[in-house]
């Protein structure tokens, strides 16, 4: 799980306990709008084979919190790899026609090798950080009277 703490936390606190209903609300379209900007860059920047890893995603909000992560299952050993393992060959069969090659060599060859890491969710968490800043100085702008400067 990736976490993102804000430079500026102590004020985002101060105004929700000052102002529980506007700031809850400000702060939830923040954590929505940080959630679709990573969604946005991480779909643009995973590996496509089916079109699953980058189109289908979970993204849950509830109060004052959201997620976001891939809906496929394999979406951690595309981000970080893995050590070499003997691969299920049913598994492999259809990527492996896909790509015109014997699944029996890939399966050999993650026996030996394993899988490269393809980091897509990380790199593109990391290049939002600034857009999320912002959204959340515009947030907290939009809570009176903290409209100062953060």
């Amino acid at each position: 799980m990736i976490t993102i703490t804000l430079k500026n936390a102590d004020e985002i606190q101060k105004a929700f306990r000052e102002y529980p209903e506007k700031s809850a609300k400000e702060f939830n379209a923040a954590i929505r709008q940080s959630l679709i900007t990573i969604q946005t860059l991480a779909t643009m920047k995973a590996p496509r084979d089916q079109g699953h890893l980058y189109s289908e995603w979970d993204l849950q909000m509830g109060f004052m919190r959201g997620s976001l992560a891939p809906k496929m299952p394999y979406a951690p050993f595309i981000e970080f790899g893995t050590a070499p393992h003997w691969a299920p060959i049913a598994s492999l069969i259809p990527w492996a026609k896909r790509h015109g090659i014997s699944p029996y060599a890939v399966q050999a060859s993650i026996a030996k090798k394993g899988t490269k890491a393809q980091p897509f969710f990380i790199p593109a968490v990391e290049e939002s950080l600034d857009k999320i800043t912002d959204y959340f100085k515009v947030a907290l702008a939009k809570i009176p009277p903290l409209n100062k400067n953060i």
